[in-house]
């Protein structure tokens, strides 16, 4: 009973999104055994962002993702402290070295893009300053999947 999207729309979605990612998989020779566990949308108007998190939790999704449907934006993943933040060469940040010592890495992305990550990654969406969009609304589709196998253990519980 969704007024934004419908089940109808979002089964079809899914479809598309679960068809796209199959396929790479495939061809990159990783496991097609997955299914949705959770699927939801975001709409970020302006001035509005989502603060750092990961999807770790009792049940850890095999991977995690976002389908990027109208005004794409950055996704920004946080990398978390450790040696790297100690052992930065001089003058890293006007370096080709700066993505690998950066404490954020934001992934450029563009409308019907799916980005797909490792559950334990915190990220986050930045305020959305600037949507070029008479709506003013930046919507995305987030996903996990889960392995097939976990399913399988669950029902044997």
């Amino acid at each position: 009973d969704d007024d934004f999207v419908s089940m109808q729309k979002t089964e079809e979605l899914k479809v598309d999104i679960n068809n796209t990612i199959a396929s790479v998989f495939r061809e990159m020779c990783i496991s097609t055994n997955f299914f949705f566990d959770d699927f939801w949308y975001n709409i970020y108007h302006q001035h509005q962002g989502q603060e750092p998190h990961h999807h770790l939790g009792l049940l850890i999704p095999y991977w995690c993702g976002i389908y990027y449907n109208k005004n794409a934006s950055a996704t920004v993943f946080c990398r978390d402290f450790g040696i790297w933040a100690v052992q930065r060469v001089p003058s890293w940040e006007s370096s080709q070295l700066n993505p690998f010592f950066a404490p954020t890495i934001p992934i450029d992305v563009e409308d019907g893009d799916i980005l797909l990550f490792p559950p334990y990654l915190n990220h986050y969406v930045p305020i959305q300053e600037e949507i070029d969009s008479d709506d003013k609304m930046r919507v995305t589709f987030s996903f996990n999947l889960m392995h097939g196998d976990v399913a399988n253990k669950i029902e044997k519980r």
